[in-house]
């Protein structure tokens, strides 16, 4: 006589797993949770460890990057493709390093971090410029930076 036996699972193995899943579902929520509320105060963090989450998450909570800043940025970057192309000593760096330098200025002027009180990052932008050109007035700093004798001089990549 053959006999088989049946093993039925218990409702009970089934509600283990579920119960892990809701556990595991409830613990991403709480990460989540945290990573929103600490969000703001510490996005500088997250800029610099994970910058493609911030880059998606910055419009989920509204934050947009300021229109000075971006232009400046956006120079800086023009400025790197035309020394690529033509060189440090061609007309078209000198242009784009006197809308540079105009630009510091107004910088330091506006203060476009103000808005999102974050003057601590334009301090440490012009101690780092001052001690890179070693000049003790900001202005006379950046412009010093943004001049084709320094950049030559220092190595523009650097």
């Amino acid at each position: 006589m053959t006999s088989t036996i049946a093993i039925k699972k218990s409702p009970t193995y089934r509600n283990f797993w579920f119960e892990r899943l809701v556990a595991v579902l409830a613990l991403l929520n709480l990460c989540l949770v945290f990573f929103d509320l600490t969000y703001i105060h510490w996005r500088d963090l997250y800029l610099q460890v994970l910058p493609s989450i911030t880059q998606a998450y910055d419009p989920i909570k509204g934050i947009q990057p300021h229109p000075e800043t971006q232009n400046y940025l956006n120079k800086v970057a023009e400025l790197e493709e035309q020394v690529l192309q033509a060189g440090l000593q061609s007309p078209q760096v000198e242009n784009s390093l006197g809308e540079l330098r105009l630009l510091s200025q107004q910088m330091i002027e506006d203060n476009p971090f103000d808005v999102a009180n974050k003057s601590g990052a334009l301090a440490k932008i012009k101690n780092e410029i001052r001690l890179r050109t070693n000049q003790q007035s900001a202005r006379e700093a950046f412009n010093m930076f943004w001049s084709p004798a320094y950049l030559s001089q220092i190595g523009w990549q650097s």
